[in-house]
């Protein structure tokens, strides 16, 4: 997937935005803690770790699910994750290869940091079993994180994503 992304314009992350990262006071929102501000420059990083966040904060436990389960569904979630990162994802001007391209990445990257804070497998663990899938799961992806069908496979029949 990230090969089929080919290149990405590089767009500098706050890089751990999510909900305890945000203060709101009235209309107002303040971002915080900018401590790993611009080590990530890949397009849409943010807007999967808040989309994200936001959803795994108010599912239970046990109604718990693998996130690509989740976002393939009908119901609103998978509707305003796919509306969002759609929205973001033409505003960067990014194919859909790009955008898949650019998730793979994001949970890539945040298996690696959690592992190398030596995060329990609780924490890690999420991350990776969505880059652990066979390749239909990958190609349905597609479809959970881009609203239009005009680029290709991001995963080529017969190969798998990982992180090699």
């Amino acid at each position: 997937a990230l090969a089929a992304g080919g290149t990405v314009p590089p767009r500098v992350q706050h890089g751990d935005l999510w909900p305890a990262n945000v203060l709101r006071s009235g209309e107002d929102f303040m971002v915080l803690d900018f401590e790993v501000f611009g080590e990530v420059h890949v397009p849409l990083f943010d807007v999967f770790h808040l989309l994200r966040s936001c959803l795994m904060q108010r599912i239970r436990p046990e109604n718990s699910r693998p996130l690509l389960a989740l976002l393939e569904g009908p119901g609103p979630d998978a509707g305003i994750w796919r509306a969002i990162v759609g929205e973001e994802a033409a505003r960067d001007e990014l194919s859909r290869d790009q955008t898949v391209g650019a998730f793979v990445f994001y949970l890539a990257e945040m298996t690696a940091t959690i592992r190398r804070r030596e995060g329990p497998e609780a924490y890690w663990g999420p991350y990776w079993r969505c880059l652990d899938l066979e390749v239909p799961a990958w190609e349905a992806a597609e479809c959970v994180l881009c609203r239009d069908g005009k680029s290709g496979p991001a995963v080529k029949p017969g190969s798998r994503p990982g992180l090699a």
